[in-house]
């Protein structure tokens, strides 16, 4: 999958050391549904097997930029059949690529992807409302906010409000 010089690529045993480096970063992490929680190369080859597996739920990739850079991971989750319907997690691990417009590229690549070959019809999200960027960066990609959980995420000491957001793929 590529658009405008951003490649998606299925993500590989052998991004094990990459995706440690962004999980044990807090400013990449801490925003994320999991949260900031550092691991171990050894606990994370626990679940390698599982992230490098794309399923009917689940479809995971490395973004890619300049053809062989490495810099963020994108991908879709729990993948409904039935109600054609999705969930999104995104994010550039490399810091010197934000705000370059990547997060935006990769997603349009990956909608064109979930539209045309998994006939999905709506992706939703979830985002922690202080993270600006993000907020901004989905509601330019189409996204409304359908709702909020309030301190829903524990970050940096305090609870956060948490947005869901949804966009409906128009038929072309």
């Amino acid at each position: 999958m590529e658009y405008e010089g951003i490649s998606l690529i299925p993500v590989e045993i052998e991004d094990i050391e990459l995706l440690n480096k962004w999980k044990n970063d807090e400013n990449i992490y801490k925003y994320l549904g999991g949260g900031f929680k550092p691991i171990s190369l050894s606990q994370q080859r626990k679940w390698i097997d599982k992230l490098v597996e794309n399923t009917s739920e689940n479809q995971r990739y490395i973004i890619k930029v300049n053809e062989n850079v490495k810099v963020g991971f994108i991908g879709l989750y729990n993948i409904s059949l039935v109600h054609r319907t999705c969930s999104l997690g995104l994010y550039i691990g490399e810091k010197e690529y934000w705000g370059q417009g990547i997060a935006k590229k990769a997603y349009l690549a990956l909608e064109k992807y979930a539209k045309q070959y998994l006939n999905i019809r709506k992706i939703h999200l979830e985002v922690v409302e202080s993270n600006e960027n993000a907020v901004k960066l989905y509601k330019k990609l189409g996204f409304k906010i359908c709702g909020s959980l309030e301190q829903e995420r524990y970050i940096d000491g305090k609870y956060e409000d948490l947005l869901i957001m949804d966009k409906f793929l128009q038929e072309e």
